[in-house]
């Protein structure tokens, strides 16, 4: 990588990639425990500083047992989404233009939000909160009601439980959000841990770009984090984040 030309193999910074789950009513994540086995960590009322968010596609197709994906854009009513399916296109252009192609191919909206969060040590770090599907509505829907990106910026985000509702096959449960004042001492670590995500984020959506016009390839391994996992075999933990005492102000 160059430092004044960031490139798609830069190591990512984000240290937890978590999607919501509608069946356990929480965002989870992938890890291993301490004999080293496959363990899967659910998080209920986590709290977050947002540091920015994409939008791209995430799913999987049944049928041809293949991940549904795409790149990641910052607007996707202006910017091309390419979406394929394993290494098959699928379709590309705006979200509207491509929307029911994509849906048929097993593919879903996803926000992709990256924020600052505590760590084990109580430290801030950088994840990935993906909003996937029916999870999606209760992000924009949280975002207009709070005023916009701005107040979201300047705020912590909490997820403080879930909502039922009513999907065309059966109902989801998605998360419900309220703001968290934030001390100044956060927002400062928060704002140093976004200056090291931009500076991977710029590779990363000019590759994505540069992959359209036919030049370079993203980071697949990053792909490979939005294809559904198997049937879990391994762990399984639920750690209320509501409960826990530190003395990191938020």
């Amino acid at each position: 990588m160059s430092r004044s030309n960031p490139t798609a193999t830069a190591v990512s910074p984000v240290q937890r990639y978590m999607r919501w789950s509608s069946k356990r009513n929480c965002f989870e994540y992938s890890t291993k425990n301490e004999d080293g086995q496959q363990a899967k960590v659910g998080l209920t009322k986590p709290t977050c500083l947002v540091l920015d968010i994409t939008h791209s596609v995430s799913g999987f197709n049944k049928a041809e047992n293949k991940g549904v994906h795409s790149n990641e854009v910052r607007n996707s009513g202006s910017e091309s989404m390419s979406v394929k399916m394993g290494g098959s296109p699928v379709a590309e252009g705006i979200w509207k233009n491509i929307k029911n192609d994509v849906k048929a191919a097993g593919g879903k909206y996803c926000v992709n939000v990256y924020a600052a969060m505590k760590s084990a040590d109580k430290k801030l770090e950088i994840v990935l909160f993906q909003f996937i599907g029916a999870a999606t509505g209760a992000w924009f829907e949280f975002v207009k009601a709070s005023g916009g990106d701005k107040v979201i910026e300047s705020s912590a985000v909490q997820v403080d439980g879930f909502v039922e509702v009513e999907g065309e096959a059966f109902n989801y449960n998605v998360p419900t959000l309220k703001l968290v004042k934030v001390s100044e001492a956060s927002d400062k670590a928060a704002t140093e841990l976004d200056v090291v995500l931009q500076e991977f984020l710029e590779g990363k959506l000019k590759s994505s770009r540069q992959e359209e016009s036919g030049g370079s390839t993203y980071n697949q391994a990053e792909v490979a984090n939005q294809a559904p996992e198997p049937a879990f075999q391994g762990q399984d933990i639920m750690q209320d984040m509501a409960d826990e005492e530190d003395d990191l102000p938020f």
